[in-house]
């Protein structure tokens, strides 16, 4: 029974170690990952990709601020902001599917990257559907079984 719970408390320390590294992995990737700006992603849309530079120049500026934590600053900003996101509703719901997932991870990314100092992080934004990065669906739970 001895030998039973110490090879049973080894196999806890071995996956209790794998799941650390895993997460000390995941961490130092999202803080390399959240080193460099995102770059814009490219829409079928022209429409849409000049709105997306004129988000980025909005973001730059503004971004900053928020990375900061200078509300007095952010508060000031919020004009631009709310005319950008009102000149942008038209071509923003015409956004195809994957061109909609794609716009989801950028601004994941961006939120990331703007972060505030000790703020806590985002989770990451699920992959798109049917991306190599989705996970796979899950198959319907079966039955349970009568004995």
């Amino acid at each position: 029974m001895k030998k039973l719970l110490m090879g049973l408390g080894v196999a806890a320390l071995i996956v209790c170690s794998t799941h650390l590294v895993q997460a000390q992995t995941t961490n130092a990737t999202t803080t390399a990952q959240a080193e460099k700006m995102p770059g814009l992603p490219k829409f079928e849309s022209e429409e849409a990709n000049k709105g997306m530079l004129e988000f980025e120049k909005l973001i730059k500026e503004v971004g900053p601020y928020i990375k900061a934590n200078d509300m007095e600053k952010v508060t000031a900003a919020q004009p631009k902001m709310a005319s950008w996101q009102q000149e942008s509703s038209g071509w923003l719901t015409a956004l195809s599917a994957e061109d909609q997932g794609k716009l989801q991870q950028y601004l994941m990314e961006i939120t990331r990257y703007y972060q505030p100092a000790g703020a806590p992080t985002p989770p990451p934004a699920p992959a798109a559907p049917g991306s190599p990065e989705a996970p796979a669906q899950p198959s319907a739970p079966s039955a349970p079984r009568v004995n």
